[in-house]
């Protein structure tokens, strides 16, 4: 592995994803005090819908990123990237089109009309330019794609104070901010791919043979990644139909806060793809194994991050009292979430089985289905729909990681996820039933022995820094 160009290349995410972690601490805790539950409510629905458009390219993106991944610059054939960015441009268009005709025609909400022809322009911005994030990320040039994304969020971030200093009550200024600030990436990302513009045609039935070839490749990782995301969206689309967008507001704003860490997880990911791809399979294993450690012993000490989250919320955003009771029930979203982005989808993505993350998140979301249908429905209870969301996705991080311990060569189960189930169900029980400062106690009480039967792992994780540290000493 070239660790001077990975550090590089996580340095440069690592910068990205502040600058999103900011607008998004702006975003979620700033834009409610501007705007009215409503209003909110809206803008939240904007968010949740533009959050699909990656899938309708049909796996065009993601095949790609599979089929180059790994590969130079120099190495990929720049007409056929080419080739199919215009395919997949005119696809996406003409979808586009058929949402705001769609919209128009049938919704008799203004609002909502404005949300779905926003999204279908979200739509034909975000594949254009996310097509050549992933051709950075295959090719190794994730720094790239982190400028791209600073330069996006820096836009929309000065956009977005501007209309804060000017108290704008409409949701829609919001919107066109975030419209336009990812039009400005598009552009940067396009004058980076120019080399690959700048390559002669290939003929259109040339083009629509390797663009279908691509999403027949892609297609596996991008269902994936589309059950993945309907595990929490179905529940969230039955509580906007059911309870209104109000509650819907105030579900998604707790769960923005919860995926603050999330951001960060995944841009790492993006940098660590190219980079296994190149590893052998022993170092691989090592990789697996360290990471998996790292998680086991940092990512349940999330939890004590509750208490004060819930005090801020609670004083800054008095009105949204709702949301903050949901924050606990979701926070191990957080964890399980990191450990499936890192872990399961990153190494079963390089180990070229997406089927079997297909069946790990399809499985999941059946479940998930069920359970928010019974919620809905039945018991007409929301707390029953998020519990059922967090179920799901521990569920789903215990699947993949036995998938992946399968393949390895490791033990499928061990105690040490026992171990980390139990905590998950103690933090939950205790945040949900007792006093704020009860639970803090017995939360602090619980990670304590979770660190002290961990010592072991701890131990083992300190050695790794200390190596890697040492390491990087020496080549100075």
């Amino acid at each position: 592995m070239d660790v001077s160009g990975f550090t590089k290349n996580v340095s440069y995410a690592f910068v990205a994803q502040v600058i999103s972690l900011f607008a998004s601490l702006v975003t979620s805790l700033v834009v409610p005090k501007v705007l009215d539950s409503e209003q909110f409510g809206f803008w939240q629905l904007f968010i949740f819908y533009s959050s699909y458009v990656g899938f309708f390219h049909f796996g065009l993106n993601d095949g790609v990123y599979l089929i180059k991944g790994g590969k130079t610059r120099d190495e990929i054939e720049h007409d056929e990237i080419k080739a199919q960015f215009f395919c997949g441009l005119v696809l996406e268009t003409l979808i586009a089109l058929v949402i705001s005709l769609f919209a128009i025609a049938f919704c008799d909400e203004g609002n909502r009309v404005f949300v779905l022809c926003a999204t279908a322009v979200y739509l034909v911005l975000k594949n254009s330019s996310d097509y050549f994030g992933y051709v950075f990320q295959a090719t190794n040039e994730t720094r790239l794609y982190s400028v791209f994304s600073i330069i996006d969020r820096i836009c929309f971030l000065a956009l977005l104070l501007v209309l804060i200093c000017f108290n704008s009550p409409a949701f829609q200024p919001y919107v066109i901010s975030y419209l336009f600030a990812r039009t400005i990436g598009m552009i940067y990302s396009l004058i980076k791919a120019r080399e690959y513009l700048n390559a002669p045609a290939i003929g259109v039935q040339k083009a629509i043979i390797l663009a279908i070839d691509s999403i027949k490749v892609g297609i596996k990782l991008l269902l994936a990644n589309l059950t993945s995301m309907l595990i929490l969206g179905f529940g969230r689309f039955l509580v906007d139909e059911v309870w209104g967008i109000v509650t819907f507001g105030q579900l998604s704003l707790a769960l923005s806060l919860v995926n603050f860490v999330l951001v960060f997880a995944t841009q790492f990911a993006m940098v660590l793809f190219p980079a296994l791809r190149q590893l052998k399979r022993r170092e691989r294993l090592f990789v697996f194994t360290s990471i998996k450690d790292f998680l086991y012993i940092a990512t349940p000490m999330l939890y004590l991050l509750y208490f004060p989250v819930f005090l801020l919320v609670r004083w800054w955003l008095p009105s949204y009292s709702d949301m903050a009771a949901y924050l606990g029930l979701l926070l191990p979203i957080c964890v399980f979430d990191v450990k499936m982005n890192l872990l399961g989808a990153t190494f079963l993505k390089v180990l070229r089985r997406e089927g079997l993350l297909l069946v790990c998140n399809a499985i999941c979301l059946a479940l998930s289905m069920c359970l928010s249908i019974i919620g809905v429905y039945s018991l007409g209870d929301i707390v029953f729909v998020v519990i059922g969301m967090v179920i799901c996705i521990v569920l789903r991080s215990v699947l993949a990681d036995g998938m992946l311990s399968y393949l390895m060569d490791l033990p499928l189960f061990t105690i040490k996820q026992a171990v980390e189930i139990c905590l998950t169900a103690a933090f939950m029980l205790a945040v949900t039933l007792m006093p704020l400062k009860q639970a803090f106690l017995i939360v602090l009480a619980f990670c304590l022995i979770y660190l002290l039967l961990s010592r072991k792992t701890l131990n083992r994780v300190f050695e790794i820094v200390s190596n890697q540290l040492l390491r990087k000493e020496t080549s100075k």
